[in-house]
């Protein structure tokens, strides 16, 4: 079955310089173990890839990534990111890739992409100077000889503004997973938390706060009410009305 297969040197090269530091991952009989069931998965799929890559590796296969991850710290944890942000009919790179863009879903760049990052970045140790795996490496272990390279660096750059648990230098060449959620995601869910007229209250309360700063206008009025019939037009000078924010943008006004 191997030499129906070829593999990518990038495989081994990964999983022997980076997996192989962990102590519960075996440098020999965990490298040919994790293959036998990559390519027992690949084989049973009739997977028509032209080798098996970073890229191409079946995380979506519970038995494939459990052999790997049950080498990682936080097991479980590492079950939720792959479900989510990795592989597997849920996950986001799976979603983008069969309902977003033409040019993902041809070659599948999403989850090759999310594939790639994940062999070449979970066993890092947070505490080290340079985490991650470079942009360029990523490449090379999602793209297929035929492929457009600007596909894939599209298809990155999307997951790493969508993703839940990926991160990325401020150059934007090394990426990585952790099992520590993104400050984005932290945002996203705390946002999901607060109520529209809750946002409302502290948006004019802010708006009233730095209306006492009157400057050169002669009168603030913050989000009147009664289609401003409360403002007063017995004032000479400039006046600044400041509509609330569910005042419309006022398109149908006559």
């Amino acid at each position: 079955i191997i030499s129906c297969y070829p593999i990518h040197p990038e495989v081994f090269e990964r999983l022997y310089d980076d997996w192989s530091t962990l102590e519960n991952f075996q440098r020999t009989r965990g490298v040919l173990r994790f293959m036998a069931k990559v390519i027992h998965e690949l084989w049973s799929k009739n997977d028509d890839n032209a080798l098996i890559m970073p890229g191409t590796l079946p995380f979506y296969e519970s038995h494939v990534n459990e052999e790997l991850i049950s080498s990682l710290e936080g097991k479980d944890a590492w079950n939720g990111v792959i479900a989510g942000d990795i592989d597997g009919d849920n996950s986001i790179p799976y979603r983008r890739d069969t309902a977003g863009s033409s040019r993902f879903k041809n070659v599948s760049a999403c989850r090759k992409a999310a594939r790639t990052v994940m062999l070449g970045s979970a066993p890092s140790v947070r505490g080290q100077s340079v985490r991650g795996i470079e942009r360029s490496r990523i490449l090379l272990g999602a793209v297929q000889p035929g492929d457009n390279i600007s596909v894939f660096n599209d298809a990155l750059n999307e997951l790493k503004n969508e993703l839940s648990f990926m991160y990325s230098d401020a150059s934007g060449n090394m990426y990585w997973f952790d099992t520590r959620p993104t400050l984005q995601k932290q945002v996203r869910d705390r946002e999901g938390q607060i109520r529209e007229n809750e946002i409302q209250h502290e948006i004019i309360s802010r708006l009233k706060d730095n209306a006492k700063r009157k400057g050169l206008f002669a009168g603030i009025f913050v989000c009147p009410k009664n289609d401003g019939f409360d403002v007063p037009d017995d004032k000479q000078g400039l006046r600044l009305v400041i509509l609330g924010p569910d005042a419309g943008n006022g398109e149908n006004a006559e």
